[in-house]
């Protein structure tokens, strides 16, 4: 038995180089094996990890416009109150009660505007923009351009860029 191994182990001496060219040779294929697999999931990770990313971003603008547009009923609700406030300072009877009405309407805007809410241009001459305007009636006029405002009935708002009512007007026929 112990000269059994003794001419096993002269085998091995005697072609040990070769099989140990054989293993580091195997060894190399396994190594090369295990780093594609590592790098495919190293690539799946930072995909994902990208994904999650992109999803974070997209959750928080998403977030972000249901905030803003949260108040929205509420706002233009109050957009009556701002009306009625527009037509106290016009139809006021004295100086004192219209310098009263103008500066709470005026306070009122502001806290609105702070909220979002913009006053939508709209001056007598201008063009007419179906976009921000409502027609209300058109009038035959001399002199104006046809699709020209001659008359803001009631103004028009925006929230954050989106109309939330549009000025009603008079256009020239």
């Amino acid at each position: 038995m112990a000269e059994e191994k003794k001419q096993e182990e002269k085998k091995h001496t005697k072609h040990g180089d070769g099989d140990s060219y054989q293993s580091c040779e195997k060894l190399r294929k396994e190594l090369e094996e295990c780093a594609k697999i590592r790098d495919e999931y190293l690539a799946g990770w930072q995909r994902a990890r990208a994904d999650y990313a992109n999803y974070q971003k997209a959750e928080t603008e998403r977030v972000s416009r249901i905030a803003q547009f949260t108040n929205e009923d509420l706002l233009y609700d109050l957009l009556v109150i701002i009306d009625s406030f527009h037509l106290a300072v016009s139809h006021a009877q004295t100086e004192q009660e219209k310098k009263s009405f103008d500066l709470i309407c005026t306070q009122f805007e502001s806290i609105l505007k702070k909220r979002g809410l913009e006053e939508i241009p709209a001056n007598t001459g201008d063009q007419f923009n179906p976009e921000l305007h409502e027609v209300i009636e058109s009038v035959a006029q001399e002199g104006k351009s046809s699709g020209s405002i001659c008359e803001v009935v009631h103004k028009g708002y925006m929230l954050y860029g989106k109309v939330l009512r549009a000025a009603r007007v008079k256009i020239v026929q």
